[in-house]
């Protein structure tokens, strides 16, 4: 399963890459500090399957993201 991290804080990004590396059925595509970014890449890629997304973040909150 393909997925990406969006999260505004590093340490947390660090932390969750670390959950995703153990979890033998995820592939982890690309780690993303900006929503926008983060955004734009899921229109340009239609094989993520999940997204690991932070709530509380700059310029586009998380329930933005999804919304």
């Amino acid at each position: 399963m393909n997925c990406i991290i969006v999260d505004d804080d590093n340490m947390s990004c660090k932390i969750l890459e670390g959950y995703v590396a153990k979890a033998t059925t995820l592939n982890l595509i690309g780690i993303f500090n900006d929503s926008v970014e983060a955004r734009n890449i899921l229109t340009k890629r239609k094989d993520i399957d999940l997204i690991i997304l932070d709530i509380q973040m700059p310029e586009m909150n998380g329930f933005d993201f999804i919304g």
